[in-house]
């Protein structure tokens, strides 16, 4: 956002302060179920504004040093931050077999994650950081 329109915005809600007043609808609106419910409005808000603009998984706070979170997203997302604090995210899905590498919501990182489709036999495990730490191509 360009700073002269920051400063608009905040003079207008200042204002707007002030007089005690608000520049929304006088009276609440509502849509009908359906549009809610269509499969090709989800489909095109989607594509058109959720996977074109950041969107916010989680506050920094959230992820210390040496742990993780797990995210549903569009996509399962895995996010890890190191012990020198450098945050990382990742989707949550195994390279290997593409199933989800972690099933916990949050915890502490460790080294040698493996692949939940039980390809320990495979030897395939995961840094926190995402690089392969054993298995085939490591």
């Amino acid at each position: 956002m360009q700073h002269a329109t920051q400063v608009a915005l905040l003079n207008k809600v200042l204002a707007l302060a002030e007089r005690g007043a608000s520049d929304g609808a006088e009276q609440p609106s509502s849509l009908p179920v359906s549009v809610y419910l269509d499969e090709a409005r989800y489909r095109r808000e989607r594509d058109e504004v959720l996977l074109r603009e950041p969107v916010l998984v989680a506050r920094s706070g959230e992820i210390p040093k040496g742990a993780f979170l797990t995210r549903e997203l569009m996509v399962p997302l895995l996010l890890t931050r190191d012990e020198q604090g450098r945050l990382r995210a990742f989707l949550n899905v195994c390279k290997h077999r593409g199933t989800q590498l972690v099933g916990e919501a949050s915890g502490r990182n460790r080294d040698g994650r493996i692949c939940r489709t039980g390809s320990a036999a495979a030897g395939r495990r995961w840094r926190g950081y995402g690089r392969r730490c054993a298995g085939p191509g490591s």
